[in-house]
């Protein structure tokens, strides 16, 4: 019996091993092979080993469970070591990606495996928590939302990417959920301090209307800030958030069909009702989730900066050069990149608590 290499798609004949006594195809190209007590099943695990070898060759840019997944974290594992955060120590993060591949191969994820965008989700959250060498389940967790996942990492995730080892930008940060009933003051001073106290914690606190992230500076003695509100924050959720768009997405498709006269939408071959879609922003998570926002949008540029300065021939001047500050040092890399990031691009002035009542 004759049939063709499921690699090089070569002619191969099947053999018989009388000391197996049993039937084997081999291609001495490809290295491959399978036998079985018939032809038909040698046929049959001679293609299987061949599947078998596409899949590990096979790029996987969204796997699709499991087992794809650890093939994925195997194939950037090297891609993740040249690129990693250059003043995280190199044994950490080596370890670190490996912990998080543990996390994830033991994590109870739902549904989320079993629909792409659930799947995209899963590798985005991945890629973030390494992004700010963020070990799972020590300085964040993934947490599940309807058919999705969203990283959430604790404040200690900024907090040892901002201020612990050399060159780090920050003495200290800070990160303040504020709620409509709480009483605060919130300005900056003659030195250029931004200064935010709370007043008075309310109780009952009532809605979420803000978000304010504060940073300490280790070359200054000046603390930077800013104050977001819900909108903005949505705002930057809706461009970065995979969770939040496919929310939306649904949202609007299923708004679409109610006015239509159905009260359901149709993905993945099944019956989608409101109760169905979840936001990641509502809910006993909402604080956490808001708070990442705020601190990613504000501390992003400054992890940028950071991992510039790890960098001698980024960071060490010239005999006779002027000393560059965080911001001049920052300002090239963002002009540079070319990236169109809601992350780092200023808000209006009238954003701020100021403007219309969210």
């Amino acid at each position: 019996m004759k049939t063709n290499c499921p690699q090089c798609n070569k002619v191969t004949e099947s053999k018989y091993s009388d000391k197996e006594e049993l039937h084997y195809f081999y291609c001495s190209d490809c290295k491959i092979g399978g036998k079985g007590k018939t032809e038909k099943e040698a046929e049959k695990e001679f293609k299987k080993q061949g599947d078998k070898l596409t899949q590990i060759n096979a790029i996987i840019e969204r796997p699709k469970n499991k087992n794809e997944f650890a093939l994925y974290v195997q194939q950037h594992k090297e891609k993740f070591a040249e690129n990693a955060p250059l003043w995280a120590d190199k044994v950490y993060t080596r370890k670190m990606y490996e912990q998080n591949e543990k996390y994830i191969m033991n994590a109870d994820f739902k549904d989320a495996w079993n629909t792409p965008e659930g799947q995209e989700s899963i590798v985005e959250a991945f890629n973030s928590a390494n992004e700010i060498c963020a070990t799972l389940g020590q300085m964040g967790d993934i947490v599940p939302f309807g058919k999705t996942v969203e990283f959430i990492p604790d404040f200690q995730a900024f907090n040892f990417a901002l201020t612990e080892g050399d060159n780090a930008p920050f003495k200290r940060i800070a990160v303040d959920v504020l709620h409509e009933n709480d009483q605060y003051d919130l300005h900056s001073d003659k030195e250029g301090n931004f200064i935010f106290e709370f007043k008075k914690i309310g109780f009952p606190r009532g809605e979420i209307i803000g978000v304010i992230v504060r940073g300490w500076l280790s070359d200054k003695d000046i603390c930077i800030g800013k104050a977001y509100d819900i909108k903005t924050l949505m705002g930057k959720a809706e461009q970065h958030s995979k969770g939040y768009q496919y929310y939306l997405k649904d949202m609007s498709d299923l708004r679409k069909a109610q006015s239509e006269g159905k009260d359901h939408i149709i993905k993945w071959d099944k019956k989608v009702y409101e109760k169905d879609i979840v936001s990641p922003y509502v809910g006993a998570n909402a604080s956490e989730m808001l708070s990442k926002l705020a601190g990613k949008s504000f501390f992003r540029p400054y992890m940028k900066t950071r991992n510039a300065r790890a960098m001698k021939s980024e960071w060490q001047n010239e005999p006779g050069e002027k000393e560059q500050s965080p911001e001049e040092l920052l300002k090239p890399m963002i002009d540079i990149s070319g990236v169109k990031d809601a992350e780092i691009i200023p808000e209006k002035q009238n954003d701020l608590f100021g403007g219309e009542k969210i």
